[in-house]
C-alpha cells in the first residue's frame, strides 16, 4: 500500500487516477475509504485474476440500503448512458474491482 497526500480535496476521480498512477503491484484493487465495499469479496477477485482474468468487476447484488431516489437516479443513469454511449457500463458496478497491471497501464 502506498499512501498519497494531496494539498486539498481534488475529488474522488483524481484521487483514483493518482492511486493508479502510483501503483506498482501486479494487480490493483481500488476501494473506497469508507469501506462500503465488502472486503470479504477481495479473495474472490484475486482468485478470478489468478485464473487469468485481466479485470474482475464486483457487482452490487442488492441496492436496498440505498434510498429510493438514489436507486432511481442510478437506474436512469445506466439506461441513458448505455443508450447514447459506448462502451456500455455494467449496471451496479462501481470502482471496486481488480485490474491487472496491463489494464492499469492502458488506462
Amino acid at each position: 500500500m502506498i499512501p498519497l497526500s494531496f494539498t486539498r480535496n481534488f475529488g474522488k476521480e483524481p484521487a483514483l487516477f493518482a492511486g493508479l498512477d502510483h501503483s506498482t503491484g501486479d494487480a490493483v484493487i481500488p476501494i473506497d475509504v469508507d469501506l462500503q465495499d465488502p472486503i470479504e469479496v477481495i479473495p474472490l477477485l484475486i482468485d478470478k485474476w489468478q485464473k487469468g482474468a485481466e479485470m474482475v468487476l464486483a457487482k452490487r447484488a442488492d441496492r436496498s440500503s440505498d434510498g429510493r431516489m438514489k436507486r432511481k437516479t442510478a437506474e436512469w443513469f445506466y439506461k441513458l448512458h448505455n443508450k447514447i454511449s459506448t462502451p456500455e457500463i455494467e449496471e451496479n458496478v462501481g470502482d471496486f474491482r481488480l485490474m491487472s497491471r496491463s489494464v492499469v497501464e492502458n488506462i
